[in-house]
């Protein structure tokens, strides 16, 4: 996984890169009075968005942000800390500031992937859930070596309590620290670390191919936000900023286990 250079018309700055940091220039006023509030746990996207009635998701804050963009009105939509399992999309050229900043840096998580619970005992050691794979694996890049192993085009990430599993193409290759996605089945099948209670650990799934999707943008901050999980297919990243000015990264990261971010 890496943050990618910047490229194209997107100015971005203190943007954290494993460990490191990159910055440019974004010239972003943020004098924003309208605050807009999303809490994933006590939130509803029926809520007007306020800080007694917030947001549950953060496309809501988005997309009430794009409604006052449109009558000149610049707002600062504060996440509080939590995971927050969807795709963010923001494709609106706004002539005000939109701030999109975690209450806590750090603290609120865009994610990839689902939770699943229930596994069954399929063996002594391995675990199945039926599931229905939402991303599937991907083509090879044109102009890509075509004798590669076929693991490699599968992009499935499966994670039992935060830490990542090594996928494998087949039941018998099975070991501690792997999981297996049955297609025909419509089953994965984890063969957890040793120690691992199954009964009460997070098992967490990749769902979808994107975090964060920002086309055609422009004047917008993301502050102390993480991203990751997201399935993506090679040559391509999780979280995207592209064809898009003024646009300020501030203190986000990508963690170990996403595909990757790119500003484009």
């Amino acid at each position: 996984m890496t943050f990618k250079g910047v490229l194209g018309m997107v100015a971005i700055a203190a943007c954290i890169i494993h460990g490191s940091r990159s910055s440019a220039q974004a010239s972003i006023n943020e004098n924003q009075n309208t605050y807009i509030y999303v809490n994933g746990s006590t939130g509803s996207d029926s809520n007007p968005g306020t800080s007694t009635r917030p947001f549950k998701t953060i496309q809501a804050g988005v997309n009430k942000a794009i409604s006052d963009a449109r009558s000149g009105i610049g707002t600062k939509v504060m996440i509080s800390s939590g995971t927050y399992r969807e795709t963010v999309t923001l494709n609106y050229k706004s002539n005000v500031p939109i701030t999109l900043q975690a209450d806590s840096t750090g603290g609120a998580v865009i994610d990839g992937s689902n939770v699943l619970s229930g596994f069954w005992k399929a063996s002594s050691a391995v675990y199945a859930y039926s599931w229905k794979d939402s991303v599937t694996g991907c083509a090879l890049p044109s102009g890509w070596y075509t004798g590669m192993p076929s693991v490699a085009q599968a992009n499935e990430m499966l994670f039992v309590n935060g830490m990542p599993m090594t996928q494998v193409m087949s039941s018998s290759q099975l070991l501690a620290g792997t999981f297996y996605v049955n297609h025909g089945g419509d089953e994965v099948e984890v063969y957890p670390p040793s120690g691992t209670d199954m009964n009460t650990a997070q098992v967490e799934i990749s769902a979808r191919r994107a975090t964060l999707s920002v086309d055609g943008a422009s004047n917008l901050v993301f502050r102390g936000l993480v991203f990751q999980h997201a399935a993506s297919c090679m040559n391509n990243t999780g979280a995207t900023v592209g064809s898009s000015t003024n646009i300020l990264v501030d203190s986000d990261k990508a963690e170990s286990g996403t595909t990757g971010a790119a500003w484009v």
